[in-house]
């Protein structure tokens, strides 16, 4: 992947993350989504699609059971669709909707998922990937 650097205007830089936060994914995977629409119409993978599906999968797993994101129903076969439509390998595709579902775990976008944690309050990974949990609590603290 390569890397572009860009010189925005202050208005230009607080509205690209003022709807990067309202839609709780982080503002670069907003301007390549963007730019992707814009120039890649046909092979462009549709992140803010992927990431809506694999939000909801999140929000029906089952309350306090420690998953991974790829553990979702569809994040394997969608993950590899989207990359073949773009023509490009599946990591990236991964790594980038690893990102935005974590920001919008952490944004509090997706129900009542969040990072999964010891009861010392570290955060809990396996093999260094980050582990999500469908928490009970924050669903009977709303009721």
């Amino acid at each position: 992947m390569k890397r572009l650097y860009l010189t925005l205007d202050d208005r230009l830089f607080e509205e690209i993350l003022a709807v990067a936060e309202n839609k709780g994914i982080p503002p670069t995977s907003l301007v390549v989504g963007n730019l992707e629409d814009l120039y890649l119409r046909n092979e462009a993978v549709d992140y803010e699609g992927l990431l809506n599906i694999l939000c909801e999968e999140a929000k029906q797993k089952p309350y306090d059971q420690p998953f991974l994101l790829a553990e979702l129903p569809s994040f394997r076969e969608l993950i590899i669709l989207s990359a073949e439509k773009a023509h490009i390998s599946p990591s990236p595709v991964r790594a980038r909707i690893g990102k935005s579902f974590n920001a919008a775990v952490r944004n509090e976008k997706v129900g009542n998922v969040k990072r999964a944690s010891r009861s010392d309050g570290r955060l809990l990974n396996k093999a260094g990937v980050a582990m999500y949990v469908n928490s009970s609590v924050k669903a009977q603290e709303g009721e």
